[in-house]
């Protein structure tokens, strides 16, 4: 149904899921409250002290108290996302703007409520909550005219108990029968006839992978070629040639002898 919602949604801030996390694709920062960090239990050592000035739309200045990077889970992606600390009151919990949207590839849709990126099982989207959405644009109006901080009546808390992300399980494989050390990782919960196939390819052509230098002996032209940066019309010159003293030669030999 038609709408003028912004696009609200709830993450994993290391190991603490937060909610009223407003994706704003027109700020250029990524913002965080002092109040969502004490709720969070943020080492208060963990903030830099970084004082600027953050300029709105409207040209009003609000100055930082400082900087902090914290990880962000979501879909199996990981991105250390640094915030600007603000002290001011606010409806939301944070913000993410363009430098989290460009670090994710993501495409965010307020229209449609969502938020689009590539992730290891494919292309996720993060949805929106709209009862969230509503529910802050109300105490917003209420903040303004009030000039105080609202907290949002839900039947959740907006900082919920401490989680651990899920960890993927990852077994090494022998591929090859001659050299046991080659290994690769393979996903411990796959199917067992999925996970036997995999093998059976690998060990196929176990060939393919570059398991030393010996084994990349050159790449073709058509591939990846390197060349000089000079102008081809310039005559090459040749440098004089400089002979080295005897006590410096055996050792340069020696290095070239280990080296070889």
């Amino acid at each position: 149904m038609p709408h003028n919602d912004s696009l609200v949604v709830d993450l994993l801030f290391d190991d603490v899921k937060v909610s009223r996390i407003l994706i704003d694709t027109g700020s250029l920062v990524n913002a965080i409250f002092q109040d969502t960090l004490e709720q969070m239990d943020f080492p208060k050592e963990k903030i830099k002290a970084d004082i600027e000035p953050l300029t709105g739309f409207t040209g009003e200045q609000t100055m930082t108290i400082g900087t902090v990077k914290i990880p962000i889970y979501v879909a199996g992606v990981a991105k250390t996302v640094k915030f600007l600390v603000m002290k001011t009151p606010a409806i939301y919990n944070a913000i993410l703007g363009t430098p989290w949207l460009h670090a994710m590839k993501a495409v965010a849709s307020t229209y449609h409520q969502c938020v689009k990126f590539p992730a290891p099982g494919g292309i996720y989207t993060l949805r929106g909550n709209q009862f969230t959405a509503r529910s802050c644009y109300i105490n917003e109006c209420k903040l303004r005219t009030a000039n105080q901080s609202c907290v949002i009546s839900s039947k959740s808390d907006p900082i919920t108990q401490k989680q651990k992300p899920p960890q993927e399980t990852i077994v090494q494989v022998s591929i090859d029968e001659t050299f046991s050390e080659r290994q690769v990782g393979i996903d411990a919960d796959l199917d067992l006839e999925i996970k036997e196939v995999i093998i059976q390819f690998l060990r196929k052509h176990v060939t393919t992978f570059a398991w030393s230098i010996s084994d990349m002996p050159g790449i073709y032209p058509k591939v990846a070629s390197y060349e000089l940066n000079i102008d081809p019309t310039y005559k090459p010159i040749k440098q004089k040639r400089r002979k080295l003293g005897p006590e410096k030669a055996p050792a340069v030999n020696d290095e070239v002898e280990r080296l070889l």
